[in-house]
């Protein structure tokens, strides 16, 4: 789970890499690395550890044979990562390993920050024929992030789908020490 969380962390420090003093950004049609690097000048988040929750808010499966039991509720998950100076430097470094299908496979529709304020439609199209659409809308700051997703993911086995809603927040809780080991940089 911590590898999960940490993993989330380095796409939200892509997303959000220009966070800090007021950035503006509005994107259309844009790659995960656009977005990225539209933001490599600004001031960043501030690395250091950050403690992240994740909550599942709302979970559903649709074309699930009959009688099947619905979803567990995921439990809500906090846990701390070290966000370094080289993934606030240049984000994109952490696209590489299992982070490379998103860069590859996926498109933002619209991608706008400003005010502290984070609007974000993205669409994917993954191997195998399944297929990811998602909004994220939140705030944020150098020192805290609150986001809210929602996505539907469409081509499974047997025609199911699943919709997802998630909340994700984080804050700066101090420096980096060995019990918050660096999020994976690919």
């Amino acid at each position: 789970m911590k590898q999960v969380v940490a993993g989330c962390m380095v796409l939200i420090a892509a997303g959000l890499a220009g966070c800090g003093k007021e950035p503006t950004v509005s994107l259309t049609n844009a790659s995960v690395e656009e977005v990225a690097n539209s933001q490599a000048a600004a001031v960043k988040m501030k690395p250091g550890k950050w403690e992240i929750t994740v909550e599942t808010l709302d979970t559903k499966v649709t074309g699930a044979p009959a009688g099947a039991p619905p979803m567990p509720k995921q439990a809500k998950a906090t846990t701390e990562t070290c966000l370094t100076q080289e993934q606030v430097d240049k984000p994109t470094a952490v696209l590489g390993g299992p982070m490379q299908q998103f860069k590859d496979s996926c498109t933002y529709d619209k991608f706008a920050m400003t005010g502290g304020k984070l609007d974000a439609a993205m669409h994917c199209n993954l191997p195998g024929g399944q297929k990811v659409t998602g909004t994220t809308t939140g705030s944020f700051s150098e020192t805290e992030m609150s986001t809210e997703t929602a996505s539907n993911v469409t081509g499974l086995p047997n025609g199911m789908g699943v919709s997802n809603r998630m909340k994700v927040t984080g804050r700066r809780v101090g420096e980096c020490d060995a019990a918050a080991k660096a999020a994976p940089a690919g």
